[in-house]
């Protein structure tokens, strides 16, 4: 896309798009609106580095030490990588990161140093921007096309029930699939071959099963199913047709940097098969926290909010309603938008049978009350 293609997008969308860049020694952003394109020279690559490797180990806050490295790195980062840019407090952001800033989730960082002990109020910037990401402006921007029907959804999870590897909220998962007319593939069902054969017949693909960035046989990034892992390679060949894919499941966007091209993650994967939205992880995470921010998630697409912005909406409520344990960046921060975040068609099927029941319900009271009424005895 042109530098003037780009700019039409964001004045379409209403969104910045800030590309960083990482030289030899020095740090640069790109920064584009719809009227101006400005680039900013940042810091020492090296520092930002350094800053970033900090800022991830220590996200679980598991003592006072993790917590000190963690807020001194989410502030220092923000001071150098978006202050610079004299954004203004709710700009919907589009961000291209490069080197280890494609691990760093920027909704985690500071906007000022923190004043309150408790996690689940400091100043992430996840409070200020509503914010997706991509691998460049040419695929961020591929169209959704067909969001105005209604969307066939598939939500596939193998649980592995009565194993060690037992994911017993991927249940709950497939339950909120079903909330929202979707059709699921579960247990011994949901394997690689049944995925390669019917995955291109649906709009919304939801993948709840255990991930890695390297598995451990061909040493490439691989989904586990029920019967033999689904690979990168894999995902490049399969004919797909879906608006969004939802990967419930760690280290999706993690991989093999190469470069000129960056990370080689089972999310590039789906890029590659022409998936324009993709929800995906940063890290290994936690079931249970990832199982609610998911439910929370549809429910705000179902309520019509663009994608960036019902994940920005699905964190924050989880944050709100958590433990301050449950709080720590480790939680939370690692499920990012990637790609289009353009609403679509996600609704909750018409109930026949709850109008029929509520309707024989109200007819009930309705004559209790009448025959009150005329024999008060």
């Amino acid at each position: 896309m042109s530098a003037a293609q780009i700019q039409a997008q964001l004045r379409k969308t209403g969104s910045t798009l800030i590309e960083y860049f990482f030289g030899q020694e020095t740090a640069f952003a790109f920064k584009l609106t719809s009227q101006a394109i400005e680039v900013i020279e940042l810091s020492q690559v090296s520092e930002i580095k350094c800053w970033t490797n900090q800022m991830l180990a220590a996200r679980r806050l598991q003592n006072s030490r993790e917590i000190i490295e963690y807020t001194e790195a989410a502030v220092a980062l923000h001071r150098t990588l978006l202050r610079p840019l004299n954004l203004t407090p709710g700009e919907r952001l589009v961000i291209i990161p490069d080197g280890p800033l494609r691990y760093l989730p920027f909704e985690a960082l500071f906007t000022r140093q923190p004043t309150d002990f408790s996690v689940r109020h400091w100043p992430y910037m996840l409070r200020e921007h509503t914010i997706s990401y991509g691998w460049s402006a040419t695929l961020y921007f591929r169209e959704n096309e067909g969001n105005n029907g209604s969307l066939k959804m598939l939500g596939v999870a193998p649980i592995f029930e009565g194993t060690a590897k037992h994911l017993r909220y991927s249940f709950d998962e497939m339950e909120t699939i079903k909330q929202y007319g979707g059709k699921t593939i579960i247990g011994n069902n949901a394997g690689s071959k049944w995925m390669m054969e019917n995955a291109g017949k649906y709009d919304v693909l939801h993948l709840s099963t255990h991930a890695t960035s390297q598995d451990p046989l061909l040493g490439k990034p691989a989904f586990e199913m029920a019967d033999e892992p689904l690979y990168f390679s894999d995902l490049q060949t399969m004919q797909l047709n879906a608006k969004m894919v939802v990967l419930s499941a760690c280290e999706t966007s993690t991989g093999t940097q190469r470069k000129g091209e960056g990370v080689m993650s089972l999310a590039r994967g789906f890029a590659y098969a022409g998936v324009p939205s993709i929800i995906a992880t940063l890290w290994a995470v936690n079931e249970k926290a990832t199982s609610d921010l998911m439910a929370t998630y549809y429910a705000q697409l179902s309520n019509k909010q663009t994608k960036d912005k019902a994940i920005q909406n699905a964190k924050i409520e989880y944050l709100q309603t958590c433990s301050d344990h449950k709080a720590a960046p480790y939680y939370w921060a690692a499920i990012t938008l990637v790609g289009n975040p353009e609403a679509i068609n996600i609704e909750r099927p018409f109930n026949i049978w709850g109008l029929l029941i509520a309707i024989a319900l109200l007819a009930l009271i309705s004559f209790f009350f009448y025959n009150s009424k005329k024999n008060p005895s």
